[in-house]
């Protein structure tokens, strides 16, 4: 009798921390939010992007468009899926490193407090690449339309293209340069 009551509570607790646990972990990796973003670049000039954590890294966020990852086809979400995967191991292992110890750091934990930086996808006009919006490193009542976070904003087209890490490379440089100034 002691014996089931002890397996009954150990059984109990497991399965409350299953149910517990898995509303989290699916939550984190489908965070929707919306961020506002430069509508000079882009491409439909609007001002805020709904978009959802597609891969939280040891370095970075990465947050991909929601109405642009919606349309894409099977196979697309699939090379995208990929590439992020890839990318976001780069970022970490190669990009972030080598920057850091050539430039210096980003403002770190920063204006969010949290030491990762957040990398936005989402589709720019046709001649973008990407940029850097210095007002999100201002709280929002000091810079109006801030993300309040240490945040680079890369063409969620480039993303078929291995040139994907350079460009947010590039951009992350602009971000270390805004700190070091």
């Amino acid at each position: 009798m002691v014996k089931q009551r002890k397996y009954l509570v150990v059984l109990a607790i497991f399965c409350l921390g299953m149910l517990l646990a898995t509303p989290a972990r699916s939550l984190a990796q489908e965070e929707s939010r919306f961020f506002n973003v430069d509508f000079n670049y882009d491409f439909s000039s609007r001002k805020t992007v709904e978009s959802f954590l597609k891969i939280s890294s040891q370095k970075a966020l990465f947050y991909l468009e929601r109405s642009w990852y919606n349309n894409l086809t099977d196979g697309e979400r699939l090379q995208v899926d990929s590439m992020i995967g890839e990318l976001s191991s780069d970022f970490d292992n190669l990009i972030y490193p080598k920057l850091t110890a050539v430039f210096g750091n980003e403002w770190k934990p920063g204006i969010d407090n949290n030491e990762k930086i957040t990398i936005l996808f989402h589709k720019l006009k046709e001649n973008g690449a990407g940029y850097m919006r210095t007002q999100d490193e201002f709280s929002s009542i000091q810079a109006v339309g801030s993300n309040e976070r240490e945040m680079i904003y890369i063409n969620s087209q480039f993303l078929f293209q291995p040139i994907v890490k350079s460009l947010v490379a590039h951009e992350f440089v602009h971000l270390i340069e805004y700190n070091q100034k």
